[in-house]
């Protein structure tokens, strides 16, 4: 990423996910059946489950310090782009909300 140390974004993921696995189980508790994965990529990590993902990307703040998106994914399609967050845990308080929401996404169009 444009900006940022890779040691940092390294550091900041190292650090964001036992606060991931930790605040994500507890509310993933509230959804039956849930079976809650944490996949790596290059740009982040993303919360699974089996019909929709979200991912945390770390980015860059005005102070140099990580700010965190949210990428709402459903069937491989991008439906929602939230943040940035300050903190790990606020994005995390967020993505527990997108994760056990019962909603359903319509991804279109042709323009």
């Amino acid at each position: 990423m444009d900006g940022i140390d890779s040691r940092t974004v390294d550091a900041a993921l190292d650090a964001a996910r036992p606060v991931l696995m930790t605040l994500t189980r507890e509310e993933m508790g509230v959804v039956e059946n849930s079976r809650l994965r944490l996949e790596e990529a290059d740009d982040g990590i993303s919360v699974q489950l089996s019909d929709r993902a979200v991912g945390f990307e770390p980015g860059i703040g005005p102070e140099a310090e990580i700010r965190w998106t949210l990428v709402l994914t459903a069937g491989g399609d991008v439906v929602g782009k939230f943040g940035p967050f300050v903190s790990i845990e606020a994005a995390t308080e967020r993505a527990a909300t997108l994760l056990t929401s019962r909603t359903t996404y319509t991804v279109c169009c042709d323009g």
